[in-house]
């Protein structure tokens, strides 16, 4: 963030005692009050009455305008044509709302789809198979590569993907004897498109402040992920968890050295220290 004034030098004072979960809780507030005001009150009345997360729902958003729009709006800026092209991950924990908040932003494009699908129907029901016309569609939901791919040529102005549990198809990126997860990896750096993504975007004037918010704000989100994951350790039993655990379901020493690999004077001499603690 560029110090412009006094409130910009104040901000900068007060984010240094902040921590990074602080930080975030406020920019999210600005961008949302930066948002038009049908946006703004979806998102706190979605809080407010179904306990919806305002970052769920404000990504679910972004996510939902950036596929209606697609190639139908772009930005020309120095010399560059620019579409709407946006990829977001929601991370949390089990019984977290997420779904909801996907459900509630995409549901003008699930309206759109079943529409067009009944249209689709209606209009094909009679014609050979060459003179069908084609499906206009513009989401997905857990689709296989192949889905993906022929939806998308088939609706080049935009498609949308909806991955409900992204850590399977990322496994599969990551493996390079994967042909479906090269396949993804093509696809997605593709992007909405169709063409290869230009790393030298530009945007305009009037939207770069919201965007560096954005972007400042998603980045700082996903430091929260990596300080909360990155010294996290499986905490496996000690020995003396272990043992304590066997005492108590009538386990034997025996059963002890087989899950610990130990050799059985140590466990015996552990066993008896147990059962003397527990005597005592």
């Amino acid at each position: 963030m560029d110090v412009k004034n006094l409130k910009d030098i104040d901000d900068k004072i007060g984010n240094a005692f902040k921590t990074n979960k602080e930080i975030a809780i406020n920019q999210l507030e600005q961008i949302i009050s930066k948002m038009p005001i049908e946006i703004k009150t979806l998102i706190n009345d979605a809080f407010a009455l179904k306990r919806i997360p305002k970052e769920y729902l404000l990504s679910s958003i972004l996510f939902a305008y950036s596929n209606a729009c697609g190639l139908a709006f772009s930005i020309k800026a120095m010399g560059y044509i620019n579409y709407a092209n946006l990829y977001f991950s929601i991370i949390g924990s089990r019984g977290d709302i997420k779904s909801p908040a996907m459900d509630l932003a995409t549901f003008p494009l699930v309206k759109y789809d079943n529409e067009k699908y009944k249209e689709f129907k209606k209009n094909n029901i009679e014609l050979e198979e060459t003179e069908k016309s084609d499906r206009k569609q513009l989401f997905l939901q857990d689709a296989t590569i192949e889905s993906a791919i022929f939806t998308h040529y088939k609706n080049k102005y935009s498609i949308g993907i909806f991955i409900d549990e992204l850590y399977f198809i990322i496994e599969k990126m990551a493996n390079k004897s994967s042909t479906e997860g090269t396949a993804w990896r093509t696809f997605f750096l593709q992007g909405n498109t169709n063409k290869y993504i230009d790393i030298s975007r530009k945007i305009n004037t009037e939207t770069i402040e919201i965007a560096i918010l954005i972007l400042e704000f998603y980045f700082i989100n996903f430091k929260i992920v990596l300080d909360e994951n990155i010294n996290k350790k499986e905490k496996l039993p000690t020995t003396e968890d272990i043992i304590r655990l066997a005492i108590k379901n009538n386990a034997s020493q025996k059963d002890v050295v087989a899950i610990t690999g130990m050799n059985k004077s140590s466990i015996s001499r552990k066993w008896n220290n147990e059962l003397m603690q527990l005597a005592t």
